[in-house]
C-alpha cells in the first residue's frame, strides 16, 4: 500500500506534517473537527506506509526549532513541502537547517532576525535550494525570467 507524507496549512498559517495512505481523506476528517480553514499543500508519495512514517518522523525532527504543538509547525507551507521532498530523496539535507532557521528568524518579534533571514534565503536561492513559491513559478512560466 502506498504511503504519503502530507503538508496541510491552517488558516492561521501553521502547518501540519503527517503521513497517511490517503491525504485527501485525512484532510476531510481533520476539517470536520475544526473551525479553521485547512488546505492540502502537498502530498509526497513514498515507497510504502513504513517509509512515509520514517520520512515524517525525520522531517518532524528537522523542524523541531519551529515546532508549536503535536504535529503543527510555524513554517512556510511550501518550504515544509520542500523539506519533505529533500528528506524523502536524501539530497541536499545540509540546507534543511538553514531553511528552518529562515522561518524561525522571520517569526522573531520586532523583526530582530529579518536581515539574517534575508541573507540565508538569498544564499539558498543562489544555490537553487530554496523552494519557489507558486507565484514565482507562474511568473517564470509567463515571462521566461526568474524572480531569484
Amino acid at each position: 500500500m502506498n504511503g504519503f507524507v502530507y503538508v496541510i496549512q491552517s488558516s492561521d498559517h501553521t502547518v501540519k506534517i503527517g503521513s497517511s495512505s490517503s491525504p485527501k481523506s485525512r484532510l476531510s476528517s481533520m476539517a470536520s473537527g475544526t473551525a479553521a480553514e485547512l488546505k492540502l499543500i502537498a502530498s509526497i508519495e513514498c515507497d510504502d506506509r513504513k517509509h512515509a512514517f520514517a520520512v515524517e518522523k525525520d522531517v518532524r525532527r528537522q523542524l523541531k526549532p519551529v515546532h508549536m504543538r503535536g504535529e503543527w509547525f510555524k513554517i512556510n507551507a511550501h518550504q515544509a513541502a520542500h523539506i519533505v521532498k529533500l528528506v524523502r530523496t536524501g539530497k541536499d539535507l545540509e540546507c534543511i537547517a538553514e531553511i528552518v532557521e529562515v522561518d524561525r528568524l522571520y517569526s522573531l518579534p520586532d523583526h530582530e532576525g529579518t536581515k539574517r533571514a534575508h541573507e540565508i534565503k538569498q544564499k539558498l536561492q543562489r544555490e537553487g535550494k530554496w523552494a519557489k513559491s507558486p507565484m514565482a513559478i507562474m511568473w517564470e512560466e509567463k515571462t521566461g525570467t526568474s524572480l531569484y
